[in-house]
This record gives structure tokens, C-alpha cells and sequence, in this order.
């Protein structure tokens, strides 16, 4: 797991507990509690296709991100996975395996170049003895994304692979309408669940029922209501 680690110093520490203080998860962590975590904390620049951790390694630490991508993924058979989540700036992962003390259930990747806060697990785990609120607050953050991989998962049984790539794209767009894809065909199929040549498929036949359009990696949506009754 390559990264490139800040030289602690003054002002590496004030960048930590900066960071702490604008991350959601740590939003009702008192300021004493940010405080004793800072020293348990560090920020690092990871390069892309960097290994934060891999699924099954033990829970050593939280992620919080900064900026950049990082990709949460469940690895299968023959190099195919399903790419769980992925992650934007404020994000955290790691935090189920640290609320069960168990391992981490998704390998986690950068997407891009990416800064993360990393925090040790042991010393969020006296912060949440210690302070209740903040312990109910984790809970909240835990159980919500308990609810969208359920929700992911009864996609992934009960929708077609052109209707998890409508929901895909109405979940991605801008208040124009249009969706700036980021991820390579290939991606986007980790993330609903089928294969690279499904989703060139659906897209097509989207484009031939003129409900989007694509140029590069620009989709306009052109019949956002066709593409939202798709998407149910």
C-alpha cells in the first residue's frame, strides 16, 4: 500500500486536526475529543490504483476522504468484482469493521490521485465510549449505509441491467440534465452489477429510444422521465 506520508510537524498536525473537524463523521465529536484524536491521525497523498486496504485485512483504521476518488469494491472470480461504492470528498469507509471489530468487508482503492485522512481504530473506538453522541452519530452513519447496500442489493435482484444503468445515470445527473461520466464503461458495470458489453448495450438502446444521447464522456438526458420510470 504505496503512498506518499507527511513529515509530522506543526503544521502537518494542524491539517489533521482540520481535517477532523470538517468531517461529517466527526461532526459531534467534542472539541477535546478531536483533540486527543489528532495525535492518532494522518493525512496522506495516495496515487492512483494505491491499496488502502484489502477485504478481509483487519480493521486498523477509518478513511476519510479529502479529495480525489476512492473506490469501495467486493473482489469475485476471474479479475470480476463489484465495485461497492465510491467514495467523494467527506466520505469515510472502514467504519463497519470498526463498530464489529471484524474485518474489512470491501477492499478499498484510489480511484485517482486522492488526499485521506486516516485514523486509527483503536483510538475512534475510546472516543466512542467516551462520548455517546458521537458513538449514536456513528451508529446513524453505519446504519444509513447498511440501508443503501440493501437497497443496492434488491437492485441487483430485481432490476435489469438497463434499468440499474437508467437509475445509474438519473443518480449522477446535474440540474441540466446531463451526466459527466467519470468512470471507464467497465466501472460502471462493477457498479450495477453486469459486465462492460451489458452496459454498451443499454446504452445504445437508450440512445435508439431517444431518451439520452452520448458524446464522449457526456450523456445528455433527453427524456428524464422515461429514464426515471426505467430507473423504479
Amino acid at each position: 500500500m504505496s503512498s506518499l506520508t507527511l513529515e509530522a510537524n506543526p503544521a502537518r498536525s494542524r491539517e489533521v486536526h482540520d481535517a477532523l473537524r470538517r468531517a461529517s463523521v466527526f461532526s459531534t465529536l467534542s472539541v477535546r475529543g478531536v483533540r486527543e484524536l489528532t495525535p492518532h491521525a494522518t493525512v496522506r497523498d495516495h496515487r492512483r490504483h494505491d491499496r488502502l486496504w484489502d477485504r478481509g485485512d483487519a480493521a486498523t483504521e477509518i478513511a476519510v476522504l479529502i479529495a480525489g476518488r476512492l473506490q469501495c469494491r467486493v473482489p469475485g472470480h476471474d479479475s470480476r468484482g463489484w465495485i461497492r461504492a465510491v467514495l467523494r470528498p467527506g466520505d469515510a469507509c472502514g467504519l463497519g469493521a470498526l463498530v464489529d471489530d471484524g474485518p474489512y468487508v470491501c477492499g478499498v482503492t484510489a480511484l485517482e490521485r486522492s488526499r485521506v485522512l486516516h485514523v486509527e481504530a483503536g483510538a475512534v473506538r475510546n472516543a466512542l465510549v467516551a462520548e455517546p453522541e458521537f458513538a449514536l452519530h456513528v451508529a446513524k452513519v453505519v446504519t444509513q449505509d447498511l440501508r443503501r447496500a440493501v437497497s443496492q442489493c434488491g437492485k441487483l435482484v430485481l432490476q435489469t441491467p438497463l434499468e440499474r444503468l437508467a437509475g445509474f445515470l438519473v443518480e449522477n445527473a446535474d440540474g441540466s440534465g446531463t451526466v459527466r461520466l467519470r468512470e471507464t464503461q467497465g466501472q460502471i458495470a462493477a457498479q450495477i452489477g453486469t459486465v462492460r458489453e451489458v452496459v454498451g448495450r443499454s446504452f445504445r438502446r437508450l440512445e435508439n429510444d431517444e431518451i439520452v444521447i452520448r458524446r464522449g464522456r457526456t450523456v445528455r438526458i433527453l427524456d428524464l422521465d422515461s429514464l426515471a420510470r426505467l430507473a423504479r
